[in-house]
């Protein structure tokens, strides 16, 4: 599931209401600076501008959590507890870091992520077949007969069936730095 989500932020695929990447400049979502409390600002103004579809009532979405790589999680932490100078992020991310969200499967190592929280609008929807959230776990043979009882081997088939699609790219922002 995580690998699934972290394809969407990462491939960027076109938005299907305008046909524009997800993360454009033309939606305000994307920046170019690397992290830093300055970045953070210039992240969270994008966010609380973005404006109605329909009308140009700005949002006001509030920026909330921050993904980064396992390379910028060391600054991500210092910036959060960081509270001199004019840092205004200090513990903004919670005071144990916990809205600090360390990617692995982020391969480039300068890029991040920020955004609100689904309670204020949902970015992705992801469906599950038939409801059922949680995998399956099929036992293969009977584990008192045959092969499985004199191998000591069992045999296990998980099944989780789900998909998903971007929904909006107004609550949330991508910095892809050089």
């Amino acid at each position: 599931m995580k690998a699934y989500i972290t394809a969407f932020l990462t491939a960027n695929g076109n938005y299907d209401p305008d046909g524009v990447a997800w993360f454009h400049a033309t939606h305000g979502n994307l920046g170019s600076a690397a992290l830093s409390s300055a970045s953070l600002d210039a992240a969270e103004l994008a966010l609380m501008t973005q404006t109605e579809k329909d009308s140009n009532n700005p949002l006001g979405f509030p920026l909330e959590w921050l993904m980064v790589p396992p390379a910028l999680k060391a600054t991500a932490m210092q910036i959060n507890r960081n509270d001199t100078g004019t840092n205004n992020w200090y513990q903004r991310f919670g005071a144990n870091n916990e809205r600090i969200f360390v990617n692995e499967l982020l391969t480039d190592t300068n890029d991040w992520y920020a955004g609100c929280f689904p309670s204020y609008a949902p970015v992705l929807e992801v469906g599950f077949l038939d409801g059922i959230e949680t995998p399956q776990i099929f036992l293969a043979n009977q584990p008192t007969v045959g092969v499985t009882f004199s191998n000591d081997q069992i045999q296990y088939k998980v099944k989780s069936v789900f998909g998903g699609k971007p929904v909006d790219f107004r609550p949330i922002f991508k910095a892809v730095v050089a």
